[in-house]
């Protein structure tokens, strides 16, 4: 008599929670039917806790439903996905580890960074993985293991921030696996820029779990040489014969993919409804009832238009870290400021660390600060180009997301200067537009300074390398007159110096259409350079990208982590244009904005 496998062991001693779980599937509508073997695995995962076991499994149709990057062209006899079989490889391996643990390994199979889709290949992890977890989805544990060998600069550039959230979200949130942990093999020299892309979206308990390992030494002390390839130190099996014995069962799994394509998803027009206080979610992203919707806002996904955006709440710099920073910043001044704001019954309501902001650009100049705060407050809700309708997911809002790249480099100058770096990345004239980049830009900034708190100084540089003659017509004197009025009387930043790097033939003219806007003490920290090099005194080559031979990120993963992070906030900016604006039927004493600011 054949012993029990894993799973009948399971199903025997819980067989009633699946019949639990299976109730509760049939009592939501929207959710699609599924056998009790599957039922198992999120029990399993869960350790057999039914109320998290029913978020597993919302998670798991309702994120296979809305993120159709991952989960559609599931096809493996599409070029597409023939492409990433021959790009990657996902091996699991036979042996588990004292701790019951399995293993999988994945590699490079092809390093040509042509073939190389994040996407694709991601996709089809995901799929060879639900193979996996179809043979050993009941073990205790299940670690993958990244060999390293033959990634290059070139693939890092091509890893999209957006496919790596959702797969990182997948694994910790909605796929039926225990996930003990990441074992990086053969670790490249950029490995610090691979974790900072993927550290924002790991767990801290799976974070501390990852394991960096120059060599196969290394690894083999957590990882017994009998659970390896024969290749990597171990016995168990040459590396090609369990590649090629598993890549058969995926390939036999082709209808199975296909059928779950079409089967495994949510139909939202059958989702419970529900209203309430956060009725909003509803409407605004399409979920059918309220538990949903607030799940994916804890969990940080929600979909609008098809599009994955992340939900969060803004991470505030501490305020009691902004006065042991700033030995100069005396919370009497604060207090005199908040209740100076007060007084003023046209101005919003004005948080303890926006009145630090304040005062701190000031250079704890208290009648500067309220200038200041006048001249912010104000400008911004007059001036609607730049602070209107700041929905980060209008179509204007995502092409000067697309037009424009905008990195905030990691750490600070030696003189304790934050450095941001823009620059054009679409030179198609028939899509710039300054106002909208501007906007775009005022949001990402908005964010930094509530996150990050007072800096030294900040420094802005603009490469104009992509800029050509056709964009000068499109300028447009009154928005470089708004935009340098506002930089100068109300960003609550201590900007430094302005450096204008790679500089186009036409930049004196550029120079003079902004000159009669610009105070002498502003024109003065222009810097004008023809090669970025002669950047480099003032801003470190190590804190540039890597296509200015630095040592941070790509430009297109540093924009695009700041840009996501910004999208996150959608709601926060949506609020903050209605909440932070003056009410000048209360201004004392009212002026014309035109008059009080000589604008427009």
């Amino acid at each position: 008599m054949e012993a029990p496998t894993a799973k009948e062991v399971y199903m025997a001693k819980y067989g009633d929670s699946v019949a639990l779980i299976k109730t509760w599937i049939e009592s939501q509508p929207h959710l699609p039917k599924i056998e009790d073997e599957f039922i198992l695995l999120f029990l399993h995962c869960n350790y057999y806790e039914l109320a998290r076991t029913k978020t597993t499994i919302e998670n798991y149709f309702t994120f296979r439903t809305s993120c159709t990057a991952l989960f559609t062209g599931q096809d493996l006899e599409s070029t597409e996905m023939r492409v990433a079989m021959d790009t990657i490889d996902f091996v699991p391996l036979p042996r588990p580890t004292p701790e019951g643990f399995k293993l999988a390994l994945v590699k490079l199979a092809n390093t040509d960074t042509r073939q190389f889709s994040h996407a694709q290949i991601t996709k089809f992890m995901i799929m060879c993985s639900e193979v996996w977890l179809q043979d050993d989805g009941m073990a205790e544990g299940h670690v993958i293991i990244y060999d390293m060998t033959g990634a290059t600069l070139g693939h890092l550039a091509r890893v999209s921030v957006f496919v790596a959230k959702n797969y990182l979200y997948f694994l910790q949130e909605a796929s039926p696996i225990r996930l003990k942990g990441f074992q990086f093999l053969n670790t490249v020299s950029f490995m610090d820029k691979i974790l900072f892309i993927i550290k924002p979206f790991m767990k801290k308990e799976l974070f501390d779990a990852l394991k960096l390992h120059t060599n196969v030494e290394s690894l083999l002390e957590i990882v017994p040489s009998k659970c390896l390839p024969d290749e990597y130190g171990g016995s168990a099996g040459k590396y090609q014969h369990l590649k090629e014995n598993f890549y058969k069962k995926v390939v036999n799994n082709r209808d199975t993919f296909l059928l779950n394509e079409k089967n495994h998803r949510v139909d939202e027009s059958r989702r419970v409804r529900e209203s309430g206080r956060f009725g909003f979610l509803v409407k605004a992203f399409g979920y059918g009832n309220i538990d949903s919707a607030c799940l994916f806002l804890r969990a940080g996904i929600l979909t609008h238009s098809n599009q994955i955006v992340a939900m969060k709440v803004l991470d505030y710099a501490n305020v009691d870290n902004l006065y042991a920073r700033c030995p100069d910043l005396r919370k009497k001044d604060v207090r005199d400021l908040d209740a100076w704001v007060k007084e003023q019954p046209h101005l919003p309501e004005v948080t303890e660390l926006e009145l630090i902001l304040f005062i701190h650009s000031n250079y704890f100049d208290m009648d500067a600060a309220k200038r200041t705060i006048e001249a912010y407050y104000t400008f911004r809700s007059s001036y609607k180009d730049f602070f209107g309708n700041r929905d980060i997911l209008e179509p204007s809002m995502r092409q000067a997301m697309d037009v424009v790249s905008i990195n905030i480099l990691p750490g600070l100058t030696p003189l304790g200067y934050r450095v941001l770096l823009a620059k054009i990345i679409d030179s198609d004239t028939k899509k710039f537009n300054l106002a909208n980049l501007l906007k775009m830009a005022f949001m990402c900034l908005d964010k930094i300074l509530l996150e990050d708190g007072c800096d030294e100084g900040a420094i802005l540089m603009i490469d104009m390398n992509g800029l050509h003659i056709g964009h000068l017509s499109k300028l447009g004197v009154f928005t470089l007159k708004n935009f340098i009025w506002y930089i100068q009387e109300a960003l609550p930043i201590r900007l430094k110096s302005i450096h204008l790097i790679n500089v186009v033939p036409f930049i004196d003219k550029i120079l003079m259409m902004i000159k009669p806007f610009i105070k002498k003490e502003l024109l003065e920290m222009f810097q004008i350079h023809q090669k970025v090099e002669t950047v480099f005194p003032n801003v470190p080559q190590a804190m540039f990208p890597i296509e200015y031979d630095g040592n941070a990120p790509s430009r297109s993963i540093m924009a695009d982590n700041l840009y996501q992070s910004t999208m996150d906030y959608r709601e926060f900016f949506l609020h903050m244009e209605e909440a932070k604006k003056v009410d000048e039927s209360k201004r004392i004493k009212v002026k014309s904005i035109s008059n009080m600011f000589g604008l427009f």
